[in-house]
C-alpha cells in the first residue's frame, strides 16, 4: 500500500486510523450508513469505490491547479502596485526618520527655537506612532513582493 492508495482512500472513507485489512474497503456508504466492507481489490478499497476516489482525487487537483493559477495571476497583478506602495512607505520612512544629530554646537546649549521644535516633533507620540505603522507595512508589504523585491 502506498501513500497514493492512502490519499485515495482519505478521498472517500471518514477515518483510517483504526483501519485493519480484513475489514474490507473503509469507505463509507452515507445512504446505508456504514462502511462498504466489500473485499479490496485496489490497495485499501474495493474497484467501485477506488473508481470514485479517482475520480474525486482527480476533481481535487484541477480545483487546487486552478486556485494556484488565479493566486499566481493575482500576484503577478498586484506585484507592481506592492512596489509603488514599498517605494512610497520608504521614502515616507525616509522623510519622517531623521538622524541624531551628534553636533553638539547644533543641538547643545542654547539652540534655535526651530531646531528645539524639530527635535521635539520627531519624538512625539504621534510619529512614534506613525513611524511603528510605516514599518508593520514595510514587512507587510517586503513578505508579499518575498524574492521579487
Amino acid at each position: 500500500m502506498t501513500a497514493k492508495d492512502l490519499s485515495l482512500a482519505d478521498q472517500v472513507a471518514l477515518r483510517m486510523d483504526n483501519w485493519k485489512p480484513e475489514q474490507g474497503c473503509p469507505a463509507w456508504i452515507e445512504s446505508a450508513d456504514r462502511q462498504c466492507g466489500k473485499p479490496n481489490k485496489e490497495g485499501y478499497l474495493c474497484m467501485r469505490h477506488h473508481t470514485v476516489a479517482v475520480r474525486r482525487y482527480e476533481d481535487h487537483l484541477l480545483r487546487e491547479r486552478t486556485k494556484r493559477e488565479l493566486r499566481e495571476a493575482w500576484r503577478e497583478k498586484s506585484l507592481p502596485l506592492w512596489r509603488a506602495e514599498l517605494a512610497k512607505v520608504d521614502a515616507e520612512i525616509e522623510r519622517r526618520d531623521q538622524p541624531v544629530v551628534r553636533d553638539r554646537a547644533a543641538v547643545g546649549g542654547v539652540v534655535h527655537r526651530s531646531i528645539r521644535k524639530k527635535q521635539a516633533a520627531l519624538m512625539s507620540d504621534t510619529n512614534v506612532r506613525r513611524m511603528a505603522a510605516l514599518w508593520a507595512k514595510h514587512e507587510e508589504l517586503t513578505k508579499l513582493i518575498g524574492a521579487d523585491a
